[in-house]
């Protein structure tokens, strides 16, 4: 996932609920992971025009 970090109470929180969403889908055997890219808003555009 790429986002602007939010710290690793909710970076939990949405990795438990994507976990759970996926799961409902899925074989319980299935893995499943979630990787974090945390967005630099230096680096960040938005419709053209810098965000931030």
């Amino acid at each position: 996932m790429h986002w602007f970090d939010r710290g690793p109470e909710v970076q939990d929180s949405v990795t438990g609920i994507i976990t759970d969403q996926i799961q409902e889908v899925m074989d319980e055997s299935t893995d499943i992971a979630a990787v974090f890219h945390a967005l630099e808003t230096r680096n960040y555009y938005e419709n053209g025009a810098h965000f931030g």
